[in-house]
């Protein structure tokens, strides 16, 4: 019983710290990616897995999917499934706010970039395209 524990706790160590080594891994190729967009980041990532609506509908997801969608990228086709949403903080500003940039990604493969002002700006929507210029469309 004492040796079903143990390694039950062990694995769930290996999964959560797992976890960190992807989160990590996934950064420097979010960072690879914007350094592609010519977007440089000014401060540490904010990371977290969420699941995408069916539909994207309402104010939020359907003013992002139309950003995404006009900017060159294809959010619509991550609906319903799980993404990782990575945020920096960049120099960049909009007027006297400032900016940061987000990547949603899914197994790798990017499904949208795109700004918004930081929390706290009174700029309403407050979010921004950004062109999608890889080469190969994500």
């Amino acid at each position: 019983m004492k040796k079903k524990i143990i390694i039950i706790i062990a694995a769930a160590i290996l999964v959560f710290m797992g976890r960190e080594y992807l989160f990590a891994a996934d950064s420097d190729i979010i960072l690879e990616k914007l350094k592609k967009l010519n977007i440089e980041v000014a401060g540490p990532a904010e990371q977290r897995e969420e699941q995408l609506p069916e539909e994207f509908t309402g104010p939020y997801w359907g003013l992002l999917s139309n950003i995404c969608r006009d900017s060159g990228w294809d959010l619509a086709a991550y609906a319903g499934k799980k993404v990782l949403s990575t945020s920096f903080p960049i120099q960049e500003k909009f007027g006297d706010d400032s900016l940061n940039v987000w990547v949603i990604d899914s197994g790798r493969r990017t499904a949208c970039v795109y700004k918004t002002v930081r929390e706290g700006s009174e700029l309403v929507p407050g979010i921004f395209p950004v062109e999608n210029t890889l080469k190969k469309r994500n």
